[in-house]
């Protein structure tokens, strides 16, 4: 039983890493469409 708990417990630390993987993911596009913004390339290419 304690052999298969730890099993679960690194099954879901695995889950939370990948989530936290995307979520940075997104917050780094964000802040890069924001900077862009800041810095009027966006503006230049429309």
């Amino acid at each position: 039983c304690y052999i298969l708990r730890l099993k679960e417990k690194q099954q879901l630390g695995e889950k939370m890493t990948e989530e936290m993987k995307s979520v940075v993911g997104i917050l780094a596009i964000l802040a890069g469409i924001i900077w862009l913004i800041k810095h009027n390339w966006f503006n230049r290419m429309l």
